[in-house]
């Protein structure tokens, strides 16, 4: 399995679905409808190709920092397309939204990056205007060392959220 492979999925996901952010998850091949949060088609992709992972985007954080699967990678520039993005809440809610997880496109700029995700919101030159599946940009913030300490989902947005951030790699 390699990053090419999540990549493209989610590529024919954008183009040829019609995607809705939903807690539930649901795929129809013959519809071509693909209902999910950010973590469902993540989960979908990496469970069809052998590796299971948690339900809650807290989980799956906390699985992949301790995955001897998956490599650790510490700075923005070290990215590669299809590398995953991983945030938790720091107080996470016995149900809901507990963090998010998204798929690494591009770097823009020192600490502005373009990601795949399913979200409520669009974010910064996004290609959705509602929710579901798309590309847009966000902004990592950088600690004095350089290492992402938090981000900011919409680049004029007053909600600036300071929270660890995990970069990984599937090896």
């Amino acid at each position: 399995m390699s990053q090419n492979k999540l990549l493209q999925e989610v590529i024919k996901y954008h183009q040829f679905y019609k995607t809705n952010y939903s807690n539930k998850f649901r795929i129809s091949l013959e519809e071509k409808i693909l209902e999910s949060n950010c973590v469902g088609y993540i989960r979908d992709f990496y469970e069809r190709n052998g590796i299971v992972l948690p339900v809650r985007a807290c989980e799956i954080f906390e699985n992949l920092k301790e995955s001897s699967n998956f490599l650790k990678i510490n700075s923005l520039d070290e990215l590669l397309p299809g590398d995953l993005i991983l945030w938790r809440k720091t107080l996470v809610p016995s149900s809901g939204d507990s963090g998010h997880i998204c798929i690494f496109k591009e770097l823009i700029s020192k600490n502005r990056i373009s990601v795949y995700d399913i979200a409520k919101d669009p974010h910064d030159n996004d290609t959705r205007s509602e929710s579901g599946l798309g590309f847009g940009e966000i902004e990592i913030l950088l600690d004095d060392s350089c290492h992402p300490c938090g981000f900011k989902w919409l680049g004029d947005s007053k909600k600036t959220k300071f929270t660890e951030i995990l970069l990984v790699r599937y090896k």
